[in-house]
């Protein structure tokens, strides 16, 4: 069988159950890279019609650290929220935390000081929390989203 460039992407599914894919959420149509974006999504939602948020946008924000020349270089947090005081907040969703994941918030606070990163955890575990304890020297707050979706039914 002949590689066509999916082979990477079935590997994600299988370790990670990312589980991606088409979603309609808030009467847009999205292309969720993982069932916790998804599921994120459809809480930030209904926070937006409880007038708890103004608004949300999924991957709208793409920042570039121009000095680096390897490695990370791109950024671009999963969702962009405008709280109802009309501050802007930047949220990423992880399963899962790598050293790569680690690198972009350091390098945000680095060259993006005055953004707000928030890092929704599905959980923590012990075989995370050190990494998530790196990660939140260089992040405004962690949540761990996977107790609050399943709390509201998402």
């Amino acid at each position: 069988m002949t590689k066509m460039g999916f082979e990477k992407d079935r590997r994600i599914i299988a370790d990670y159950n990312a589980q991606p894919g088409w979603a309609v959420v808030g009467g847009k149509r999205y292309y969720f890279r993982s069932k916790l974006e998804r599921r994120w999504a459809q809480y930030l939602e209904f926070l937006k019609t409880q007038g708890a948020i103004w608004d949300w946008f999924y991957e709208l924000t793409k920042f570039e650290f121009e000095k680096i020349r390897s490695g990370v270089v791109f950024y671009t947090p999963d969702f962009e929220v405008w709280d109802d005081e009309n501050t802007q907040l930047f949220h990423e969703t992880k399963g899962h935390l790598h050293q790569k994941d680690i690198t972009k918030f350091r390098r945000m606070q680095k060259y993006y000081a005055d953004e707000v990163l928030v890092l929704v955890m599905q959980s923590i575990t012990k075989k995370n929390k050190v990494r998530v304890a790196q990660a939140a020297q260089y992040i405004e707050r962690v949540i761990e989203g996977g107790k609050i979706l399943r709390k509201m039914g998402f």
